[in-house]
């Protein structure tokens, strides 16, 4: 009795659920990424809506707020830019 392409069979249907749920894990990963981003979006945005059209003083370009947020979220070893 040959067991080699049983095995083989076999090792390729678990290397297709390994790739499978790789894929998936990735997917996961950029949505929850894309979903975040979005929202630091949305917080910025508003924040300067709010402030701006509250106190009417003047505001940092996103550019220099990005640049402010990630130096501070660094400081805290939240994040690296």
């Amino acid at each position: 009795m040959n067991i080699e392409p049983q095995t083989t069979n076999l090792t390729n249907d678990i290397k297709n659920l390994i790739t499978t749920s790789q894929e998936k894990a990735i997917r996961a990963v950029d949505y929850q990424r894309v979903l975040l981003y979005w929202h630091i979006g949305q917080r910025i945005l508003n924040n300067q809506t709010i402030l701006a059209s509250k106190y009417q003083l003047y505001l940092p370009s996103e550019e220099e707020l990005v640049k402010e947020l990630c130096k501070e979220l660094q400081e805290m070893k939240i994040i690296t830019c």
